[in-house]
């Protein structure tokens, strides 16, 4: 019959402290999300944004968009007729009209729904669009002459992105300023670097593992794990960026980079990990790699997230 010091024996097992400390694990990472997280909305967290400077412009006053090959272009079936603006003269109408029906090498006007798509010249000559941007794109200025002027197209890096058109030269470049985004690829490192150490250091403690005995081991896998994902991350934002590619290749970076990196430290751990009493156990070692990986990356995922949107 099962009695009760067979019952407090069976707690001791391996078995079950592994289970039962993943299951611990488990609900922490549950807990933060539910309990930390608040409501999403669609219309929430930061929008994309290009900020167009003329340089060189024309004497003249001009109106000036996007176009481009996507699907925000005027061909979707959403955007109805160009609709003549009673506020307006009949020359600024005209011109208006002219960007509206512009087509040529299927780059047509970028249009958002819910912002305006084109803006007349200022004294600044510094132009915002917002909300729902291109990727790849024009700069369309029409005078109110009727003269046109294209730029190249330009495939934006940043999240918020800056560029400067000079009419005159004919150029269309990038000025993001790629200092900022290289701070927070470090500060992002950084965090990162010490929450994986904290949170990986409180999960030993069910596991029975010594931290004092396995610092310098664990530090050292730590180090050079966090170096292989950041790597990896770097690499999968060239890759996007050089590529002229629409899908976030950082993405799958990340996630390749943590399936190795599990791989990488469980193995590592099975044969180093000390117990408090000096004992080394593989297998309740390679669970802990295991348990204590896949924690630390289901609570960095905010971080991750919000710092890949602040660096573009």
């Amino acid at each position: 019959m099962y009695n009760q010091n067979d019952f407090a024996s069976a707690k001791r097992t391996p078995a079950v402290k592994v289970l039962a400390s993943v299951a611990v694990c488990l609900l922490i990472a549950l807990n933060y999300l539910l309990f930390l997280g608040k409501p999403v909305r669609a219309d929430m967290g930061p929008k994309p944004s290009i900020e167009v400077t003329i340089k060189n412009p024309p004497s003249s006053d001009y109106y000036v968009a996007l176009v481009s090959q996507t699907e925000g272009s005027k061909h979707a079936d959403m955007i109805k007729e160009f609709e003549k603006r009673e506020d307006l003269s009949e020359e600024e109408n005209h011109i208006r009209e002219l960007i509206y029906q512009y087509e040529v090498d299927d780059f047509s006007l970028y249009i958002c729904p819910l912002r305006p798509q084109m803006s007349r010249s200022d004294e600044d000559h510094v132009y915002d669009f917002t909300y729902m941007v291109p990727s790849e794109f024009k700069v369309i200025l029409v005078t109110m002459d009727g003269t046109i002027y294209t730029s190249p197209v330009l495939y934006r890096y940043g999240y918020n992105c800056t560029c400067t058109y000079d009419v005159a030269a004919g150029t269309l470049v990038e000025t993001t300023d790629t200092r900022m985004a290289a701070g927070l690829y470090l500060i992002r490192a950084a965090l990162c670097f010490v929450g994986t150490i904290i949170i990986e250091m409180l999960i030993m403690f069910p596991f029975s593992l010594s931290v004092k005995k396995n610092f310098k081991t664990f530090i050292f896998i730590n180090f050079v794990t966090q170096a292989l994902l950041n790597g990896s991350l770097l690499l999968g934002d060239q890759i996007r960026y050089r590529m002229r590619a629409r899908f976030d290749y950082t993405i799958i970076a990340w996630f390749a980079a943590e399936l190795v990196i599990i791989v990488i430290e469980s193995t590592y751990y099975a044969k180093r990990l000390k117990k408090k009493n000096g004992d080394i156990e593989p297998k309740e070692n390679v669970a802990y790699g295991l348990c204590a990986n896949i924690v630390s990356v289901v609570l960095e995922i905010p971080v991750y997230i919000i710092f890949l949107v602040l660096a573009r």
